[in-house]
């Protein structure tokens, strides 16, 4: 195996290991019903206004479609945009109880 090889096969672990180490980390977050910002902060969905939930959902939908996901991310996504939608619907639920 040429050196040119032994890099690309590094290369292709160090990639398969930090999609495993981010989808655990946001699935962590995704237990716990907290939400990364773009700059950072963490916030509960309780403290989110549905007009963030919508933009998170299109946001999401939107990488998904992109067709430039590996399959773990694509899963994570749609687990985050299945909770969201949840959240919205027991909010809707809740206004009518």
């Amino acid at each position: 195996m040429g050196y040119g090889s032994e890099m690309r096969e590094e290369m292709e672990i160090e990639h398969e290991l930090a999609v495993i180490l981010y989808c655990g980390k946001s699935y962590e977050m995704l237990d716990s019903r907290m939400w990364q910002t773009k700059d950072g902060r963490k916030i509960s969905f309780d403290d989110m206004e549905e007009t963030h939930i919508m933009n998170c959902i299109r946001m999401l939908e939107k990488q998904m479609d992109s067709g430039d996901l590996v399959d773990e991310v694509w899963d994570l996504k749609r687990a985050w945009v299945k909770a969201f939608k949840s959240e919205l619907d027991a909010r809707a639920k809740r206004v009518f109880i």
